[in-house]
């Protein structure tokens, strides 16, 4: 529990989800009324007049910054607990981007375009404009058009996700559980940073749109007299929507570029770790490709279906002879016993 505990204050932890709590909070107390326990920090902001001055104003403005640390902190904790929900919502799996049906037509007609663009400088001889585009494909799109999804975020995301099925016939999110009990602990943090940048992104996208529909519902709620607040002017409420909106469409385009670098590091984990999870996992894979992607296929079937894999179609390590001598495991007894023997008479 302690080693859980331990990584709510990690590197990535902060870097993931510290910062975008602070950075948001920041801006929701320069767009809404302060609260009062975070008097002096608000004071602090608005110039060093406002602050207070003496050792009794110094201990409240302790005590004030400890509950605004403390309340970073949770909503940093809050959005690690949201981490998959923004992950689907901006990949386009849940409502509203999973009703753009238009967005993924638009996907599927780029895809296309592309397809066909890389083909004709490929007809023409220009044989590395050709690779470049092939790589921004790759990195960007799934191959079958089937899988497209509504929003690029979704689609930067899938093209690395499909990597493992593509090359080894393994699915990636099943056999990604199982590939970390065989990933180096330096390799894994190495992922872990990549992904590190990417939640980071992520967080700032998602508060953004938080924040704009905040004010959004502030302006609503002050337009039909639900609160007692004054009322802001529409100037006031279209600024602070703008900016938000502004910042959650740079967060999204900076977090594609970052999510590349994350895929490159999976796929590299898949091409460098498969065979020894399958030691891990007590088979030995055969020599030949075609069957090395059909035994990855047999095996997600396993974990994701529970098929049974089929009685000795994969040969198990301990199918295999243990003594590279070819001497049975009688003849190694022997040999042991004269060995034994001849020790004891030189004693």
């Amino acid at each position: 529990m302690l080693s859980s505990v331990s990584k709510l204050a990690d590197k990535n932890f902060i870097i993931g989800f510290f910062l975008p709590s602070l950075l948001g909070v920041v801006a929701a107390m320069q767009m809404f009324s302060c609260p009062s326990w975070a008097g002096q920090v608000c004071a602090a902001t608005a110039g060093p007049a406002a602050s207070g001055h003496g050792a009794a104003a110094a201990a409240d403005a302790f005590a004030d910054l400890t509950f605004f640390a403390v309340a970073v902190w949770i909503i940093a904790v809050l959005l690690m607990a949201l981490n998959y929900f923004e992950y689907r919502l901006a990949e386009g799996y849940l409502p509203p981007l999973c009703w753009l049906e238009p967005l993924r037509a638009y996907h599927r007609w780029k895809l296309k375009r592309l397809n066909a663009r890389h083909d004709k400088l490929k007809e023409s001889g220009k044989l590395t404009a050709a690779s470049v585009l092939q790589w921004n494909i790759l990195a960007r799109y799934p191959r079958d058009d089937a899988r497209i999804l509504p929003t690029r975020f979704g689609n930067t995301v899938r093209a690395f996700e499909m990597y493992p099925a593509e090359v080894y016939g393994a699915d990636s999110i099943t056999i990604w559980l199982r590939l970390g009990s065989v990933i180096p602990k330096d390799f894994q943090e190495l992922i872990n940073d990549a992904r590190a940048q990417v939640d980071f992104f992520v967080n700032i996208w998602f508060l953004a749109w938080v924040l704009a529909l905040a004010v959004l519902a502030r302006a609503v709620a002050e337009r039909f007299h639900w609160t007692k607040a004054p009322v802001h002017d529409a100037l006031a409420t279209a600024i602070p929507i703008a900016l938000c909106v502004a910042v959650a469409y740079v967060s999204y385009t900076w977090a594609l570029g970052r999510i590349i670098a994350w895929g490159d590091m999976v796929k590299s984990a898949f091409d460098c770790y498969l065979p020894a999870l399958a030691k891990q996992l007590g088979y030995v894979l055969p020599p030949e490709e075609s069957a090395r992607r059909a035994f990855w296929t047999d095996f997600s079937k396993l974990a994701i279906y529970r098929q049974q894999m089929t009685d000795k179609k994969w040969t198990l390590l301990s199918d295999q002879p243990t003594n590279p001598a070819g001497a049975s495991p009688k003849q190694d007894d022997v040999i042991f016993e004269a060995g034994v023997r001849t020790i004891t008479r030189r004693e």
